[in-house]
């Protein structure tokens, strides 16, 4: 038997050959790619599933404003809903990159984890481009047309004259509240009426419905769809497009400085005026909006927090809800009634806020596990009761009530089933005006921005030509925007960019905006150290963090001789409330000095060297322990 023999086989055929495997920074750039491009693609779906109709206006707001006191719901959302898919995806991608480099096949499997980054990168550039509106948006790059500057007029332009005696307002701006919800026989696309008290309110009082004998409410056109352009468009007559040429959040303190708007008109007429609400207002910068624009005082969350309305722990929803609002909102009245000064109290509720709102202990369950339906009864319910309420007061007799839903729902499903032609509107309402519609018969077409010109005449304040903004007063027979172009040309018109209203947007840095609140809430007094000296105290600052003072100082004026004397003032945080400063310095003065001194507080921060905040007070008794 014969034994075939072969040649060993060589060394170099005898095992697997490893291919090289070269650098690792192509492996780490295409990780990074995959995981770049899956969060592109799933923020950007999860972005147009959350939010119903998202603007380009809304976005580019938010991108240049503070997202401080947002709720973190939505954020849980996209973790939840969202981050899981994307892991996935970015995992596949990396898996497959990292398996074509063991094979030595990088240069394909690089390829091709590139190209599909490039697909996903695409499709939701182009989802964007198509769900934000972006075509639209850029429509009147190059032109001289613009829509808003052919329309507008400039309440500077104007002269308004008030009654002598002034009329006090509360002014509701009501979270997503919709006339949609009421039954089809008043009004609205529901077969049960889910607002029953605020559809019997409405009847009562003025939403310019003539004599069609339904609910009459007002259109929220673009630059107007969210929350902060909401309150913008009411009491300003204008959408609210920042474009993207305005600054970022951490520099703007200056909002519209060019624009009047119902604050300043008011704020000028003597008002005192407050904001009230339940969440934080430096979220989308309306303390900013509203302290600029007429003095307002923030009575936000972090105010509750402060002043011990709330536990220094308590946060639901947004920060408190509307039974603990519309508390507040009574003790706060029966105060501005007894001070004999025109007030101006405007409050924003939040319970109705999307997704499927707040249910707090009032809420009842006549709607079954359709939770948005049983808290939009309880609000209902919470916001007519309100109503009552002052309606039985003293100052009532004085004072105009104007609710208006701030916006139509963001909420994906609560309005699924209503018929695409339905015209969706915001749940208005004027009561205890002091004059009628000249035409009471006529059933007006409307939008938010009309409510500015409205609400002053509402007030009893008198103006030629009906026109503020791009508003028109209701109670005239001046034509709306809506009447005279029709809802499709002024959504087209509005959703254009603005060069006109770019330039009003534009002006921001930290400036006199930010620091006009500072000045507005700080009050500055002599107290005494435990030595028996003077410590001069400024107290709150809770406009600034200590991060963007450059420094703080007074100059106290001896008038026995005239001498000034500059005390510096340390930035101490207060452990009640983060937001919450007090700045102190030691003097040389005794108590008994105490009456010849007069003195002024100034601040250094941003641009500004020598900012004066406060003028010396002696301490309030009442002030030690602030409420609502």
């Amino acid at each position: 038997m014969q034994i075939a023999r072969g040649k060993a086989p060589s060394p170099s055929t005898d095992k697997t050959e490893v291919p090289p495997r070269g650098s690792l920074a192509p492996v780490v750039l295409l990780s990074m790619l995959a995981v770049l491009s899956s969060t592109l693609l799933f923020a950007e779906q999860w972005l147009f599933t959350t939010w119903d109709e998202l603007s380009t206006d809304e976005i580019l707001y938010h991108l240049a404003t503070p997202l401080t006191g947002t709720d973190t719901y939505t954020i849980q959302e996209f973790l939840t809903g969202y981050l899981p898919f994307l892991v996935l995806v970015a995992a596949a991608l990396i898996a497959l990159v990292i398996y074509g480099r063991r094979k030595g096949k990088l240069r394909l499997a690089g390829g091709a984890v590139a190209a599909i980054c490039a697909c996903l990168i695409g499709y939701a550039l182009y989802d964007f481009y198509q769900q934000a509106g972006m075509e639209s948006y850029l429509r009147n790059v190059g032109s001289d047309e613009d829509y808003i500057a052919e329309h507008y007029r400039d309440p500077r332009d104007v002269d308004i004259a008030f009654p002598e005696q002034k009329r006090n307002l509360v002014y509701i701006f009501l979270e997503s509240m919709e006339i949609t919800c009421a039954d089809v026989a008043s009004g609205g696309a529901f077969e049960q009426n889910v607002i029953p008290e605020l559809t019997k309110l409405a009847f009562e009082g003025e939403m310019f419905a003539g004599n069609s004998g339904k609910l009459n409410g007002a259109f929220s056109l673009p630059g107007a769809t969210w929350t902060s352009g909401a309150m913008f468009a009411q009491t300003s007559g204008l959408p609210l497009k920042l474009g993207v040429s305005a600054n970022s959040a951490s520099s703007l303190g200056s909002f519209f400085p060019d624009l009047v708007a119902l604050g300043d008109i008011l704020e000028d007429e003597g008002y005192r005026q407050d904001l009230l609400i339940g969440s934080d207002a430096e979220f989308g910068a309306r303390d900013l909006y509203f302290t600029e624009h007429g003095g307002y005082e923030m009575l936000d969350y972090p105010y509750a927090l402060e002043t011990g309305a709330i536990p220094e722990d308590y946060k639901v929803f947004w920060g408190y809800e509307d039974e603990k609002l519309f508390s507040f909102a009574r003790e706060r009245l029966d105060r501005l009634a007894a001070q004999g000064q025109p007030f101006n109290l405007t409050m924003l509720t939040v319970d109705t806020h999307f997704e499927d709102g707040y249910v707090c202990e009032l809420c009842g369950d006549e709607f079954g596990d359709d939770q948005y339906a049983n808290v939009h009864a309880c609000s209902s319910r919470q916001v007519t009761d309100f109503v009552r309420w002052i309606q039985q007061q003293d100052f009532y007799a004085n004072t105009t009530i104007v609710l208006c839903g701030d916006h139509i729902t963001m909420d994906k499903d609560f309005y699924e089933d209503v018929p695409a032609d339905y015209p969706r509107r915001t749940y208005t309402l004027v009561l205890n005006a002091p004059l009628a519609p000249a035409d009471a018969s006529r059933e007006r077409l409307y939008s938010t921005f009309d409510l500015f010109p409205t609400t002053l005449a509402a007030l009893g304040a008198s103006f030629k030509g009906d026109q503020l903004g791009l508003g028109v007063n209701l109670f005239g027979t001046e034509d709306t925007l809506l009447e005279a172009e029709g809802l499709d040309d002024c959504e087209q018109g509005l959703s254009a960019m603005s060069t006109f209203l770019e330039r009003f947007g534009t002006k921001t840095s930290i400036g006199a905006g930010i620091l006009g609140r500072f000045a507005r809430q700080a009050e500055l007094r002599f107290d005494l150290a435990d030595d028996g000296s003077l410590v001069l105290e400024l107290a709150p600052c809770s406009a600034l963090s200590s991060s963007s003072l450059k420094g703080v100082w007074a100059e106290v004026t001896d008038d026995r001789d005239g001498s000034v004397a500059t005390i510096q003032l340390e930035v101490v945080q207060n452990e009640q409330h983060a937001r919450q400063y007090v700045c102190r310095g030691a003097t040389s003065f005794s108590p008994s000095d105490m009456a010849h001194l007069t003195a002024t507080a100034f601040i250094s921060a941003g641009d500004f060297e020598a900012y004066p905040v406060a003028e010396l007070t002696q301490p309030d008794p009442q002030s030690s322990s602030p409420r609502f």
